[in-house]
């Protein structure tokens, strides 16, 4: 978490940082055994794969685009099939990513994907995502990659 408040603020050195001291604590702690009470026990997801998705959101909020559409890439193979709202989200940010990566197809196909999951799940923070999206792909707004994905959200309204 002192990685991503270094990303909102803008300090990508101390984001790097913080991600390779947590880095360095989990494969300190992958040799332990756990014990009774270890809050990562039946966590909601693997320690791996949530420094994996901190990292993730640094690139994405520090605007390194290339840098984040691997990472989410990666987010979105490690992640089990049942995190259906999850997978969502992580494919609402790959969106973004692709678009700081000056992808916008890539950042509408996989958007489409995002939206059709953010329906089914009832997720209304991915379409409010979604929707901010569309207004970062306005340099390209009249392609039509983004013309569907508008309409797409429009539809879902």
């Amino acid at each position: 978490m002192e990685a991503v408040g270094y990303a909102v603020d803008g300090i990508a050195s101390e984001a790097d940082r913080a991600l390779d001291l947590a880095e360095s604590v989990l494969a300190d702690s992958q040799t332990a055994e756990p014990e009774i009470g270890d809050p990562s026990i039946s966590r909601y997801c693997d320690l791996g794969l949530y420094l994996d998705i901190t990292r993730a959101k640094c690139h994405l909020e520090l605007q390194r685009g290339d840098a984040a559409v691997e990472a989410f890439a990666k987010v979105l193979d490690a992640l089990p099939p049942e995190y259906h709202r999850d997978r969502g989200q992580y494919l609402g940010r790959l969106a973004q990513a692709y678009v700081l990566s000056g992808a916008p197809a890539e950042a509408c196909s996989t958007a489409e994907e995002a939206l059709a999951i953010a329906v089914g799940t009832g997720s209304s923070r991915t379409i409010k995502d979604l929707q901010s999206l569309v207004r970062q792909l306005e340099p390209w707004s009249q392609t039509a990659p983004v013309v569907k994905l508008r309409a797409l959200l429009v539809s879902t309204k």
